[in-house]
């Protein structure tokens, strides 16, 4: 079973919940991978290592410094069609719900989203959810590879870090057409 784990940064340091979702990727077991997409962002994918990420796959550019959806949408299909994998997990953050959520729409395939507890059932991921403003708790189970989920904060135990270091695998940015151009910047005067 091989799991890619998006590692959320805001301004070059690591969203602390993304350990969480890595936690939770080296508790289901086998291959772990994480993904740290920004600009200078080299510690984080050193500490992904340390958290127990195998491989961390990095796209480091000053264009991907700010959360862009598509640029970071295009920039994990890429590294999920070069080296695939059977889950993907991120935090049940603002950023991380709308990525996973539309790389399931693009892959056309299922999301277990703001999981409360994950794990492996013949080997399929279950994700437990609420419903119903937590009155319900569901178990969820999505067809199509990779099987997607996001994870609620706070609801994992973060990988702690050790001493083992992880292959850091620089990825060039995907290129993206921009929904929105630019054409002029004025400033107000005040």
């Amino acid at each position: 079973m091989k799991t890619l784990v998006f590692i959320e940064t805001d301004e070059g340091t690591a969203v602390a919940s993304s350990w969480e979702a890595l936690g939770k990727a080296r508790e289901l077991g086998g291959d772990v991978s994480a993904v740290v997409i920004g600009h200078d962002i080299a510690q984080v994918a050193d500490e992904a290592g340390r958290r127990g990420a195998q491989t961390v796959y990095t796209v480091d550019d000053p264009g991907r410094a700010v959360f862009d959806l598509d640029a970071y949408l295009a920039d994990i299909k890429g590294i999920l069609d070069q080296n695939g994998a059977d889950i993907f997990l991120a935090s049940h953050t603002t950023n991380g719900r709308d990525l996973a959520a539309a790389l399931a729409v693009d892959l056309g395939v299922g999301i277990i989203a703001d999981c409360l507890e994950l794990q492996l059932v013949d080997g399929r991921l279950q994700g437990v959810r609420p419903l119903y403003s937590g009155n319900i708790l569901a178990d969820v189970t999505v067809d199509g590879t990779p099987q997607i989920a996001t994870i609620r904060p706070r609801a994992a135990a973060p990988a702690a870090p050790g001493e083992a270091s992880g292959n850091v695998v620089q990825v060039a940015p995907a290129p993206v057409e921009p929904r929105v151009q630019v054409e002029k910047v004025e400033h107000a005067e005040a």
